[in-house]
């Protein structure tokens, strides 16, 4: 049973060398980290040498050199995993490569134990709330980190619409796979994922006003 389930924050490209990655070919160019799975394999098609896993690994293999950038995490991580010192620009892309989702998932068999009153406290804080509250203390945690990173010196580059594009098409299968997925268990795919970005675009114009 689903009692919650909220977006992660999207994550940017991180160069460590002195050169700011702007084009396709800029990542193509380097050996870069990434997170395994959407994020190593859209690199791989850059024409990257890719270096994949956890982020828990990231430290050892970016401080000691063996990649010349990054990518999959956001601000908050780059902070919370010590990486920001090796690291001399971030490129932010509106569209981001990569946000994971997170569930909160409970068995029927345990949810029938709780009391009537037990399950509506749960649900009190859960479901759209708990997505909401964890959005906020994400954005807080990245807002400090990137601040942080400002004023020890990482530049900022903002990414091009080419580059948006140039990805999206690279990441295009990922995409076209998952719609064939949903289309097997008789789901539309596609008006799915219109309608989820349908909903952003209402939050954003929402939150601007």
């Amino acid at each position: 049973m689903l009692i919650s389930v909220y977006a992660s924050s999207g994550n940017e490209f991180y160069s460590m060398n002195d050169t700011p990655i702007q084009t396709l070919e800029d990542i193509g160019s380097r050996k870069m980290w990434g997170l395994p799975g959407v994020v190593a394999n859209t690199l791989k098609g850059t024409g990257s040498s890719v270096v994949a896993g956890p982020a828990v690994q990231m430290l050892e293999i970016i401080s000691k050199g063996v990649v010349d950038g990054y990518a999959g995490v956001p601000w908050g991580s780059v902070a919370a995993f010590k990486i920001g010192d090796y690291t001399k620009s971030a490129t932010e892309l509106e569209n981001k490569l990569f946000q994971p989702t997170f569930s909160f998932l409970i068995s029927r068999a345990k949810w029938d134990k709780f009391s009537a009153e037990d399950q509506t406290a749960i649900m009190d804080v859960m479901g759209a709330d708990f997505a909401a509250f964890a959005g906020k203390v994400q954005d807080g945690a990245n807002d400090k980190a990137r601040a942080a990173m400002i004023d020890a010196g990482i530049e900022i580059v903002e990414g091009s619409e080419e580059l948006e594009t140039d990805l999206r098409k690279l990441g295009q299968p990922v995409t076209d796979k998952w719609v064939a997925q949903m289309a097997e268990a008789g789901i539309d795919g596609q008006a799915v994922i219109d309608s989820y970005l349908a909903r952003i675009a209402e939050r954003e114009a929402a939150a601007s006003n």
